[in-house]
This record gives C-alpha cells, structure tokens and sequence, in this order.
C-alpha cells in the first residue's frame, strides 16, 4: 500500500545522523504551503538537543514566501504602511484616524519589532501602556504656546487595538506569523471605558447664556487685527437648534437652507474633512459613508434660527452663495480653527468658578439630545441626531433625568390627610 502523500505545510517522521564533529542531526521532510517537498534540518550535542532545535525551527518556521510583500522579516512599521495601502473604500477621516494612531502610538514604541517575534502578551502589554495614558508629546501651532497633550487613554488603546488587529490580519494573509494566529486579542476594556467615561452633560439656561457671555467678552477684547472667532455666536444657536456636528455647521451651504417654506428647513449634505493627502475639504457626505448621500434628511429650523440666518443672508455684500460659514479669504473654516477659538473664548472672563472644559462643540449636540428627549421622547432625539439607533442617543447624548419617587398618598390613612 503506498504511503499517504504529505499535505502542505506538514512534515514526515525524524530521522537523525551524527555528526563528524559530534552530536547529532535531526531532519525531516516537509511540504511548504505550495505542496514543494523541502528538508529541514537542525543539530545539537545529544538526540534530545536535536529533536527540540529542529520542531523549535519548524514552530518559528517562516510561512510565507521569500518574494511575499509581508514576511516573518518584516516590521511591525512596515506592516502598518502595507496595511493602510491594503484599505479600500474607507472614510478619509477613518483613514486619518488609523494613519495617526499608528504614527503616534504605534511606531514609536514597537516598530522595529520582526512580526515573527510577536506574541500576545507583548501585544497586551503595550496596549496596557497606551490605555494608562501616561506617554505624552508637545506640540506648537504658529506662534501659539507649546501645549504638551497626551498620546494614550482607552479611547486611544481601542483604536490602536482595531488597527493593530487589521495590521495582523493582513500578515496572517500571507502566512508570515508562526503560529499562523493574529496575537491581537479581542477587546476586554469595554467595561473600564464605560465606568471612567464622564456622564453625559447638557447646558442648562444659565450656562448657555454664561456662554454667550464669555464669548462675546472675548470678541470685544480684541484691540487690532481682523476680528476673531467671528462664527462662533452664530455657531452656537444653530448647532443648538439643529444638533449638527462642528463639521457639518461649517459645510452648510446657502443652497442647503430652506427658509422661505411653510417650515423652513437646512439639508446636512457634508461636512469638513481632511482627504487621504491631508488636504482640507467639503466632503459631500456626513460622518459614516458615501452612501449616506442618498439618506439626507431635512431638518426643521426653530423660529430664532431662521431670524439669525435671514439676517446673516441680508448682511452678504453678493448672492447667496456657496458655504454660509467662510474664512476671511473665502474659503473652508477649518475645525481645527474652530474648536481652538471654542477653547480661547470659552475660559474667558470666568466669573463664576467654571472654566467651562467640559463645555465643547459636542456638549451642544448633547443639549438639544436631551432637551428633545425631555419633551417628545427619546426616538424624536435619535431622529433629530440622525443615529441609526436610539441607544447611542441614550448611551452618549442625553442627560440622565433623575425621576422622584412619590408614593406619599399611600401614607394618608396612617398620617392623616396632610400629616394631622
């Protein structure tokens, strides 16, 4: 009966020889994983020394081919170059998410590891680091002092884990890891995300006011130069009264804006992000994917609303044209730009013990969440938010309301009707 024939990537039974000089040679053959009958061999001073150098060559063996693009050889830097070119038909801001997390949290600690080197728990280990958010990196914008921002936190680990689980993914491809198992493992810090997580916040009355305040206050402080931060007291009431996003406010065009309808209405078309290159742009799509393109919603205009953009479309020197939001020479208001004059403007002139850091762009869309959920219930907050489930509104953008118990009636025939 003729002996089976080896399927790929498996070997025959050990045979040794000694050596000249010695001690002993172990081999076997093999077939690599395109069928290709190969020997692999290796030595040591005794048998038993043979045997586990030679299965510890075939454990750590080199699966991929020699020509391959991602082999046992190649770093983990390299690997996250070879996987962001892999990636199609993703966002450009998911592609600048995954390019930055890399270049921040990734290759600077553990990119000249050899993949073949890699294990779980190194993985873990440096995921640990990212998630305790203790590594830091100092950066300047123009002639704006030096602010030194952290580079870690468990936001900042989950993204590094989707990444690094994507990068080894695309190694395991080509048969370059030993064990042939992808060492990221699955995400267990759901729960610490959730418990260190700030409960959701919305303005009240008073701070919203407090907001106007300050920035107002900063505007008028300045002393020469063009005026600053000139979007913002606009800015706020419409993202207040629609719950758009800061980039989707500044994609906002004049032909997106309805007001002369029975119930006058914007159209979320964009917003601005960066493309593959880094270049700022109106994207023609929201946050998600191209195809919401095809899902636009409008959305009503409070009566406040339509009275400020009627104003500001009355205060254009030419038509009605083009982005209602522009920079001083015409073009793109960058969020970056925004969410900086945000910052400026809302610390300043604090007169009431609050430095308003919790207050941010978001906190907006957070207040007219729970505002709409407080009056006409939580799927007319997830509609107005345009989310695809109520329970992301709940989870992350309305206020808990806490509810009184009052069964006090229960209690009359005992106490007497008020207590007597």
């Amino acid at each position: 009966m003729a002996r089976p024939e080896m399927r790929p990537n498996t070997h025959g039974k050990m045979s040794f020889s000694p050596r000249e000089r010695g001690g002993f040679e172990a081999s076997w053959y093999y077939r690599d994983a395109h069928g290709n009958r190969k020997r692999m061999k290796a030595s040591g001073r005794t048998k038993s020394r043979a045997r586990e150098e030679l299965e510890f060559k075939w454990e750590t063996r080199d699966l991929s081919d020699a020509d391959s693009e991602v082999t046992g050889s190649t770093t983990i830097e390299e690997l996250g170059q070879l996987w962001l070119k892999s990636l199609r038909g993703r966002a450009p801001g998911t592609m600048a998410a995954y390019r930055n997390r890399i270049r921040i949290s990734i290759t600077p600690f553990i990119g000249d590891k050899k993949i073949r080197d890699v294990t779980p728990g190194y993985i873990e280990a440096h995921l640990r680091r990212i998630a305790d958010g203790n590594d830091t990196r100092t950066i300047t914008y123009k002639k704006s002092a030096a602010r030194t921002i952290p580079t870690g936190g468990l936001s900042a680990e989950r993204t590094a884990r989707i990444v690094l689980h994507g990068m080894f993914d695309h190694a395991v491809s080509f048969n370059a890891l030993p064990s042939g198992i992808n060492p990221v493992g699955k995400d267990k810090r759901q729960a610490e995300r959730k418990a260190k997580r700030s409960k959701v916040r919305a303005m009240t009355r008073a701070e919203y006011f407090e907001l106007v305040r300050r920035i107002e206050a900063w505007q008028a402080a300045q002393q020469s130069g063009p005026a600053r931060g000139v979007h913002l007291r606009p800015a706020i009431d419409v993202m207040l009264g629609t719950g758009v996003r800061s980039g989707e406010l500044l994609a906002i065009r004049w032909e997106d804006v309805r007001l002369e309808e029975d119930i006058p209405f914007i159209l979320v078309s964009g917003t601005v992000a960066q493309n593959e290159e880094g270049k700022w742009h109106r994207q023609d799509w929201t946050k998600g994917d191209r195809f919401q393109v095809a899902k636009i919603q409008p959305i009503a205009l409070p009566p406040h609303v339509v009275d400020l953009l009627e104003k500001r479309r009355a205060n254009l020197d030419g038509p009605a044209e083009g982005l209602i939001f522009k920079s001083q020479v015409g073009g793109l208001v960058l969020t970056s730009n925004f969410r900086r004059s945000w910052r400026q403007a809302r610390q300043y002139d604090n007169r009431t013990g609050d430095d308003f850091a919790w207050v941010k762009p978001k906190s907006l869309r957070k207040s007219t969440a729970t505002m709409i959920k407080r009056s006409s219930g939580l799927e007319a907050a997830a509609e107005q938010l345009r989310h695809s489930s109520s329970a992301v509104t709940r989870e992350y953008y309305v206020e808990e309301e806490l509810v009184m118990v009052d069964n006090r009636a229960v209690f009359d025939d005992i106490f007497g009707q008020g207590g007597k």
